[in-house]
C-alpha cells in the first residue's frame, strides 16, 4: 500500500483531528501529521522512547482503552511502512515511537507553519482536574479540621478514653492529609505546559508525605 503524505490536507481521506485543541470525533478522523505529533508528545511526556497505544490514544483525546481498529490500525501500519514510525515490543506489548525520519517530517511541518493542534495533554488534564477538585473542597476541609480540633479540646477536658483518641487521631490524620493535598493543588502545583514532562501525582504525594489525601472521599 503506498504511503500517504504525512502533511496531507484536512480535505484528504482523513480529517485533521485535534485542531483548535479539540479531541478527534471518531476513530477514523486523525490525520497522519496529528498522529505523529501525538506520538511525539506522548514519548516526551512519558520520558520514554516508544509508548503504548493506550498512551497515544489519550494524547489524541480518545478515552482510555480505545482500540486500534479500522482506520487507526491501517494508519499506524502505513506510517511504519513510510518509515515515520517504528513498532517494538515492550513489557509483553507493542510500543510505537517516532523514527528520525518521522521527527524530521514533523519538524519540517512545524517550520512551515503546519503545527498540528492536539487536544489537551493528559498531564494538563490531570493537573486541571486536581486543581478544580481541590478548589471545590478546600473550604469544607478547613471547616472539618477546625471541628476535629474542637473535638480534641473536648476530649482533653473530658479525659477521653484511648479508643476515643484513636478514632479522633485517624480522622485528623486523614483530614490533614486531604487539606494538605488540596492546599498543594491550589497554591503550589504549577500549571504544566506541553514543552516539559510534568511530575506525576504519585511522585508529588510521596515527596510531600501525603498518601491518603484522596479528595474523592472528602465530605
Amino acid at each position: 500500500m503506498p504511503a500517504r503524505d504525512i502533511g496531507q490536507s484536512p480535505s484528504s481521506s482523513r480529517v485533521l483531528a485535534g485542531a483548535e485543541g479539540k479531541p478527534a470525533s471518531s476513530l477514523a478522523s486523525v490525520s497522519d501529521l496529528v498522529m505523529l505529533a501525538a506520538v511525539s508528545r506522548a514519548e516526551h511526556h512519558s520520558r520514554a522512547s516508544g509508548v503504548t497505544w493506550s498512551v497515544v490514544a489519550q494524547h489524541l483525546g480518545f478515552p482510555r482503552g480505545t482500540p486500534r481498529v479500522g482506520g487507526l490500525r491501517a494508519q499506524l501500519e502505513d506510517l511504519i511502512a513510510a518509515g515515520a514510525l517504528e513498532c517494538s515490543r515492550r513489557h509483553g506489548g507493542k510500543a510505537w515511537g517516532l523514527t528520525s525520519k518521522g521527527r524530521r517530517r514533523l519538524a519540517r511541518a512545524r517550520s512551515e507553519g503546519k503545527t498540528p493542534g492536539l487536544p489537551e495533554a493528559p498531564q494538563h488534564r490531570r493537573w486541571r482536574t486536581a486543581h478544580e477538585e481541590a478548589q471545590e473542597h478546600i473550604n469544607s476541609l478547613r471547616t472539618q479540621v477546625r471541628q476535629t480540633l474542637k473535638d480534641a479540646q473536648q476530649l482533653i477536658k473530658s479525659q477521653g478514653s484511648a479508643s476515643d483518641w484513636a478514632r479522633l487521631s485517624m480522622t485528623l490524620r486523614r483530614q490533614c492529609a486531604q487539606l494538605g493535598w488540596a492546599t498543594y493543588c491550589v497554591h503550589d502545583w504549577a500549571e504544566p505546559d506541553d514543552a516539559h514532562p510534568d511530575t506525576t501525582e504519585g511522585d508529588r504525594r510521596r515527596k510531600l508525605g501525603l498518601a491518603g489525601g484522596d479528595l474523592t472521599d472528602a465530605s
